[in-house]
């Protein structure tokens, strides 16, 4: 039987199908011939193609051409058209195969951050970039890390939401949660710790085991999509979470009640006279308008106290939303033009730049300082290295997040992708470092954001004005 396309490319969103399938199937393809040639028992891929080959009756598969090497879009084509005509229930394949297709594709980048967003996340991603976030009130990302050889997976608290349930819980930039209601978030296969480990070595018996408790506990647990899913549900009941946090020894178990937050992009007071307090907490949308509108209401203080310490930067969206003009408007409503950094995709490097605004000279540029802390991270770390070399700014608090990766946010006709499409260098040319910018003054930061902060106060003497006359 001779598999007709015409049925299957019916639309021209058809087409758009199958080619993410086509994709798709072939990176399957790989990963599960990957995953056979890994297997104890060599004779198992043997013995399955084997049985594969019996006959069971299929003739509609049987009557595909094998001693061909179709393209992978034609491989699909068969496979849409079998599933229509042949599966036992009726199957809504443009949507559902779509997805998926879209899903594999991007989970074999082996990049976390490169990920397929189904339309109802999407619109609650969105609703990041104009400062409300939902479930535990957390910027969250997978990354990943070699723990004794073994590459894992790990949901990391990039930065808490000022006023959120993370916040309210005590939960920290550069927090892992490890556990969701008492479900290990898996982060590897512990299998591969036991074949790495002990396969030469173990008896039979305690081998099969111990394979057995490690697929038990792999079972048990829960995904990081899922995790992700759980922990920005809008509402719900109370999430029990495990922690863990490097500074401390043993893991940390909180409770967070998810809700809806609503962030202010932008704070700013008069923490001494000519000296203002000004705390960007994202690169919104209508954060230049804002930050124009207080320096101009505060006379346009001398020195600033820019406070850029929990801003996790973003995915960048085209148009109105994007946090790289954003950064960029911000700067120039300080009175900074020109290149402040750089967007480098292999060798080629974009340079990113603020303009000057009607009334912002050179002259009127304030003394800055600018406080960092580990939840300082991408666009907002390309930020501060700028005014830390550009603007004898010093840095101070606590060493940055160390996130280079500059991610789009593309919208796709049925969702949207974030797609890691470069990295952030400095204006010194060098890439945001791993390790995170280092404070010229160290300080430990934490409870008020500006009231009896010690960081705001060393910045109020680096800056050369006592304390006083708050407002």
């Amino acid at each position: 039987m001779e598999v007709s396309l015409v049925r299957i490319m019916r639309t021209s969103a058809r087409i758009g199908i199958l080619a993410l399938l086509a994709v798709g199937s072939v990176a399957i393809g790989i990963q599960l011939g990957a995953y056979t040639f890994r297997q104890r028992d060599p004779l198992a891929g043997a013995t399955a193609a084997s049985e594969a080959g019996s006959g069971l009756g299929f003739s509609n598969l049987d009557e595909l051409s094998w001693s061909q090497q179709p393209s992978p879009l034609q491989t699909m084509s068969d496979v849409l058209e079998m599933v229509e005509s042949e599966y036992v229930e009726k199957v809504d394949a443009d949507d559902k195969f779509a997805v998926g297709a879209a899903r594999t594709m991007l989970y074999t980048l082996d990049d976390p951050r490169t990920r397929y967003w189904a339309p109802d996340q999407t619109a609650l991603l969105e609703q990041q970039l104009d400062g409300k976030f939902v479930g535990i009130g957390a910027v969250l990302a997978v990354v990943k890390e070699k723990r004794d050889e073994v590459e894992q997976r790990r949901v990391c608290v990039i930065a808490p939401v000022p006023g959120g349930p993370c916040d309210a819980a005590g939960v920290r930039a550069g927090d892992y949660i490890t556990g969701i209601d008492g479900r290990w978030v898996i982060a590897y296969d512990p299998r591969l710790d036991l074949n790495r480990m002990t396969l030469r070595t173990m008896p039979e018996r305690e081998y099969r085991e111990k394979i057995k408790d490690a697929t038990k506990k792999l079972q048990d647990g829960i995904s990081w999509p899922r995790a992700l899913e759980q922990l920005t549900q809008p509402t719900g009941k109370p999430l029990e979470l495990t922690i863990e946090r490097k500074s401390a020894p043993a893991p940390i178990t909180v409770k967070v009640t998810r809700n809806e937050t609503q962030v202010a992009p932008v704070e700013f007071h008069t923490v001494a006279p000519g000296t203002g307090y000004l705390r960007i907490t994202q690169f919104t949308a209508s954060a230049p308008a804002q930050v124009t509108s207080a320096l101009k209401t505060s006379g346009r203080p001398a020195r600033v106290i820019l406070d850029l310490r929990d801003n996790a930067g973003g995915p960048d969206l085209a148009g109105p939303k994007s946090v790289v003009s954003s950064a960029a408007a911000v700067l120039s409503a300080l009175g900074f033009s020109g290149e402040f950094g750089k967007i480098a995709r292999g060798s080629s490097r974009h340079p990113i730049a603020s303009a000057a605004q009607s009334g912002s000279s050179s002259g009127t540029r304030p003394s800055v300082a600018v406080l960092i802390n580990k939840g300082t991270a991408n666009i907002a770390e390309v930020a501060a290295a700028y005014l830390q070399a550009r603007a004898g700014a010093k840095l101070i608090g606590a060493p940055s997040q160390g996130d280079s990766s500059y991610q789009k946010l593309i919208k796709l006709s049925l969702g949207a992708m974030t797609l890691t499409a470069g990295s952030y260098f400095t204006v010194a040319g060098k890439a945001v470092p791993a390790t995170g910018l280092s404070p010229d003054v160290p300080v430990a930061t934490g409870g008020p954001r500006w009231e009896k902060d010690a960081a705001v106060n060393k910045a109020l003497a680096l800056l050369g004005r006592a304390q006083g006359g708050r407002s």
